[in-house]
């Protein structure tokens, strides 16, 4: 490009990371990143780095109009800019959303694509207006979810470096005016909630398959967990992987009962068939296998987690 244009990024790690290296390498970086102090974004580079307590903070404000920005650009901020804010830059602001929109608007559209068992997902860039998710589209691109086993922290990955790739090919056209943005089809839409501690809790009498999905989807927050009791004290365990298999009976008195299968591992029993535990993460200690822990906690056996 012959002139760069002067971009704002909005966004929160992990996400961004990788989209700002992205814009980096094309000589598109950004003159000032917006980060939140809840999460903030340790990313080298020559962009200076603001993590406003409030984005109607006059400061802050002035700070943005001084740079007399051409773009603003969102992957993963977290927080709705006002009109004010929107009405800054001279080409509006972008937003890059890990979903194909109208599908999965909202905070939650990685997970959701996991705990839904979906085959494809994309990413989506908008024109930001001030609802949720909800502007015309700039451009998107499908990727299809071929690994069966993919973890939350994998997809986002995945998904931040083809959204920064189709940000460095969009940018430039939609400054020259060669896009020609397209209003969302508002009747198709669907919403994402924020995922919360508590969902991590699993819920033995949900199938095998489900409970599955919620282990790859809560990877790495907030984990999905369960509780036995050593020593008469409830500890809390978080999983990390799981593979179905055959449950050892049918009686529906058994749902959460853990099991030895006979490689060793621990299993256990849901509302349709089983779940052998790979790796899990005994309260106060890292990560481990099944096999592992059992060796210093058989007692679980036969327990019923709650």
């Amino acid at each position: 490009m012959k002139n760069k244009p002067l971009i704002v990024f909005f966004g929160t790690p992990d996400f961004a990371t990788p989209i700002l290296k992205i814009l980096e390498n094309a000589e598109m970086a950004p003159k000032l990143i917006i980060t939140s102090p809840e999460k903030p974004l340790n990313y080298g580079s020559r962009s200076s780095v603001v993590r406003p307590e409030k984005l109607k903070d006059e400061k802050f404000l002035n700070q943005l109009c001084a740079l007399n920005p051409d773009l603003f650009v969102i992957a993963s901020y977290g927080k709705i800019l006002s009109k004010e804010i929107l009405d800054i830059p001279k080409y509006g602001t972008l937003n890059m959303h890990p979903s194909l929109l109208p599908k999965y608007r909202g905070p939650s559209p990685i997970q959701s694509a996991i705990l839904n068992g979906d085959k494809e997902t994309g990413v989506t860039i908008m024109l930001t207006d001030e609802k949720m998710d909800h502007g015309p589209i700039l451009a998107n691109f499908k990727l299809q979810i071929t690994n069966p086993k993919i973890t939350y922290k994998e997809l986002e990955k995945e998904l931040a470096e083809l959204g920064g790739e189709l940000l460095v090919k969009t940018i430039p056209d939609w400054l020259s005016g060669k896009i020609k943005p397209k209003e969302q089809n508002h009747s198709k839409a669907t919403y994402t909630r924020k995922i919360i501690k508590e969902d991590g809790l699993i819920n033995w009498s949900e199938p095998a398959e489900v409970i599955e999905r919620k282990i790859r989807a809560y990877n790495l927050w907030p984990g999905a967990y369960s509780f036995w009791l050593k020593n008469n004290k409830k500890q809390r365990m978080i999983f990390f992987k799981a593979e179905i298999v055959g449950a050892p009976t049918s009686d529906k008195t058994s749902v959460g009962k853990v099991f030895e299968t006979t490689d060793g591992s621990l299993a256990v029993q849901t509302g349709k068939g089983a779940l052998k535990i790979e790796i899990l993460k005994p309260e106060g200690k890292k990560e481990m296998p099944t096999s592992a822990f059992l060796k210093g906690n058989s007692e679980i056996i036969g327990q019923v987690l709650d």
